[in-house]
């Protein structure tokens, strides 16, 4: 219908759809309903076909218009896809006693409710050098100590290189308008003692208990890869 109505708007968009269903609604009406339904999908399978379609054996092609342009190849169009976002996801692995710091997910927005490992997300686009990594590793965990609350605390002691970082992990998913690198990082040189339990939704977690929690598919890889692969070094 875009073609023989020679429509070169996105065929996407609500003003394309509603002018071809009119278009259709006072076609259908011209004919027995169920003959014009299935001459139209004949149509669509053997001669408008989605690619090169074959405008010489068209039995309406006097009336088309994307022919007559000379552009029916070309129909119809849609509205191009945003480009995905990718983002630098920066976990922690904090083990004490046999149990995990752990974090859940606030009730809105992408992944709302699940648990996560205590993480920063970077804004930019990879890649980061490893320095910048440890940045922003070593922000994050002075944000779960206790004490560490007002920004400009947590910015002056995590640029201190007291804690030191081992990445012993990484994974990559893709949502439908997004893209997540997760690089788990493990601190080395940090007493727990000073991580707050209770902290924003942080909580030490059983390691075998951790199945009993509701994970993102990304954070069901690492955890299957650091659990089963990975030898766990107790801090």
């Amino acid at each position: 219908m875009a073609r023989y109505l020679g429509i070169f708007d996105p065929i996407d968009l609500p003003t394309t759809k509603r002018t071809i269903s009119s278009a259709v609604d006072r076609a259908i009406h011209q004919a027995e309903p169920r003959l014009f339904t299935q001459a139209l999908m004949e149509l669509g399978a053997l001669v408008c076909v989605p690619r090169r379609p074959r405008c010489d054996a068209c039995p309406v092609a006097h009336g088309c218009l994307g022919k007559q342009s000379g552009r029916a190849a070309e129909l119809p169009t849609k509205t191009p896809k945003k480009a995905r976002r990718k983002r630098t996801i920066v976990a922690l692995w904090i083990e004490r006693d046999g149990a995990l710091l752990v974090e859940r997910r606030s009730d809105d927005g992408l992944l709302a409710g699940m648990w996560q490992l205590p993480m920063t997300e970077l804004p930019d686009d990879p890649p980061y050098s490893e320095g910048e990594l440890f940045l922003a590793a070593r922000r994050r965990l002075h944000k779960l100590a206790i004490g560490n609350t007002i920004e400009a605390d947590v910015l002056s002691v995590a640029d201190q290189p007291a804690v030191d970082f081992l990445a012993i992990a990484e994974a990559r998913h893709v949502f439908t308008h997004l893209e997540w690198r997760v690089v788990v990082l493990r601190p080395i040189g940090y007493h727990q003692v000073h991580i707050a339990s209770d902290h924003g939704g942080a909580a030490w977690v059983p390691i075998g208990e951790l199945s009993k929690l509701v994970w993102p598919k990304v954070y069901q890889t690492l955890l299957s890869q650091l659990l089963n692969s990975l030898p766990v070094h107790r801090l």
